[in-house]
């Protein structure tokens, strides 16, 4: 039986919302239409407080936003549901999820000050393979994105996702990851 005080990780979805087109992805069809039943809205700050109680945030070690159907990122909620947990608990790690394509280099720098690391979805290294798969997103705009969080002192890691579109691209990828830091 479960019991709620043993809880110490959690893993929560915002929003089905995804300005990505990944041929993969379940909200879709191979890249194309949205299925039935995608929610299209964004969780609210009061929806996201009810589901994640001072009490329980009180016990947490962490909380990851890795969406199944969206990216954490389109929610215009996010920067201030982090700014209650860590008012909560100061002590929480969180990891966030996103193909990065979205915001602004202020926008990324901000999350800086909190303990957290981001995964940045990159499947290639050049704008024509990455756009392969991850359709809609801006190589260029998420490696700047991306460098912006970093150069700002935060905690990133890059996801590539090996295909046989990218994979002759592995070894740029990881000298990039390592200049980049």
């Amino acid at each position: 039986m479960y019991d709620l005080k043993n809880i110490k990780s959690v893993q929560i979805e915002i929003t089905e919302r995804c300005n990505a087109a990944c041929p993969a992805c379940q909200r879709n069809y191979f890249g194309y239409g949205s299925r039935p039943g995608i929610y299209k809205g964004n969780m609210s700050l009061e929806q996201f407080k009810t589901l994640l109680t001072e009490e329980l945030l009180s016990q947490l070690n962490e909380v990851f936003f890795c969406g199944n159907f969206g990216d954490a990122q389109l929610n215009p909620h996010l920067p201030d549901m982090i700014d209650y947990m860590y008012n909560v608990n100061p002590d929480l790690w969180l990891c966030i999820n996103t193909n990065g394509s979205m915001h602004n280099k202020e926008y990324w720098e901000n999350f800086v000050k909190y303990d957290m690391q981001i995964v940045f979805a990159i499947d290639g290294t050049t704008p024509e393979i990455h756009s392969y798969y991850r359709r809609n997103t801006d190589y260029n705009k998420v490696i700047e994105n991306a460098r912006a969080f970093i150069d700002a002192g935060g905690k990133a890691t890059w996801q590539f996702i090996l295909f046989k579109h990218n994979e002759h691209q592995l070894e740029e990828a990881k000298k990039l990851a390592i200049e980049y830091k």
